[in-house]
């Protein structure tokens, strides 16, 4: 019987779930995930070798009814699925060596977003904790393009990044240890309806799975794979926080711990982080942001362009910048209209703008600031 290619996908995924490694070295031999399920038990053991599970998993037909299960209720029930080959899929897990062969994901948010930050700490946080995450995501927030928000629906740490990134209107998405058709914890069910409309929720698990301990140490690789950098906000030495910091910081992944006082138990964690080198001591509210280079765009240009159009003695650079910002672009005939300066003026002063820095243009001849 011939499936869709996203039937094998899942199939693959559901055989190799535990095993990524193996399961990303698999599809990339071949061009199709249909490819694997052709070859036959002598083919299967020069992959794998002799005696290997994955060989009887490969050729029992019903991993394939199975999967084909799995495409048919993410149809009816407004759920993506992922493959790892498809373009786009999330390029930051992309690169992760052990990142899943199959994604599903309910929502609207954007995993590809320009910017990503993933949050991460105790179920047990405390109000120095809260405030601190709190603080940390209202300085992003203030960004001209905000990141999105990555945390795992827990208690404590996870919960109060969702809710302080709907609040502040960030999008904000929740990697699940289960499958999508279970919100564990239940008592956050409402929450991660709210983020469905400005974010989302993720699992590389099939629908069924159980919360069991593993499934939330696998789920970490999600969220810190998915960001561009990990911020622990509270944990204990052992905390799932600090499996989730290392893991980011083998993915080569930017890693900020908040500090804590020396006998607090739920800074232990980030103390050690920095202690190591392993993380950057997060020292205020914008230092994360500082740290990346994300810079406030707005607030810079604002400031930038008034210091241009008052200070400048050149009334006709004061012109084109002051036009630029009020109406954001503008080509040479519109500079022309409302400057009132003449058009060989104009050119050389456009000219000495560009060469500055100051102002560029696009193929289309709108000129725009870049101050």
């Amino acid at each position: 019987m011939e499936y869709d290619e996203l039937v094998y996908a899942c199939a693959v995924n559901r055989i190799f779930n535990y095993s990524c490694d193996k399961a990303r070295d698999l599809v990339w031999r071949f061009s199709r995930p249909s490819e694997i399920f052709s070859l036959n038990r002598r083919e299967l053991t020069d992959i794998f070798g002799k005696g290997s599970h994955f060989i009887d998993e490969i050729l029992n037909p019903l991993q394939l009814e199975r999967g084909r299960e799995d495409v048919e209720w993410a149809d009816t029930h407004n759920v993506r699925i992922y493959y790892i080959q498809d373009s786009d899929y999330p390029w930051r897990l992309k690169e992760c060596p052990d990142a899943p062969v199959v994604l599903y994901f309910r929502g609207n948010g954007d995993m590809n977003s320009v910017r990503v930050i993933s949050i991460v700490g105790s179920r047990k946080m405390t109000d120095y904790g809260k405030r601190a995450c709190e603080e940390i995501l209202e300085s992003l927030a203030e960004l001209e393009s905000p990141p999105l928000i990555v945390s795992g629906l827990a208690y404590g740490v996870d919960i109060t990044a969702h809710k302080a990134a709907l609040r502040l209107g960030l999008p904000t998405i929740g990697a699940m240890a289960t499958g999508l058709d279970t919100i564990y914890p239940s008592f956050h069910r409402s929450v991660a309806a709210q983020m469905l409309d400005c974010g989302g929720v993720v699992s590389d698990f099939p629908p069924k799975t159980s919360p069991v301990a593993i499934n939330f140490i696998r789920r970490n690789r999600i969220i810190a794979g998915l960001a561009d950098a990990t911020i622990l906000i509270e944990s204990t030495k052992d905390g799932g926080g600090m499996i989730t910091a290392k893991m980011a910081r083998s993915y080569d992944r930017e890693v900020f711990a908040v500090p804590g006082g020396i006998y607090d138990k739920l800074s232990e964690g980030c103390n050690l982080l920095i202690k190591e080198s392993y993380a950057e001591m997060v020292t205020g509210k914008n230092s994360v942001r500082s740290s990346l280079g994300w810079k406030n765009i707005s607030k810079d240009r604002d400031m930038r362009a008034k210091f241009l159009i008052f200070e400048s003695d050149n009334e006709c650079k004061k012109g084109i910048v002051g036009v630029l910002y009020e109406h954001k672009k503008a080509t040479v005939d519109d500079l022309l209209d409302r400057t009132g300066f003449g058009r060989g003026e104009l050119m050389t002063n456009i000219t000495e703008l560009e060469l500055e820095g100051r102002i560029e243009s696009d193929l289309i001849g709108y000129f725009t600031l870049k101050i």
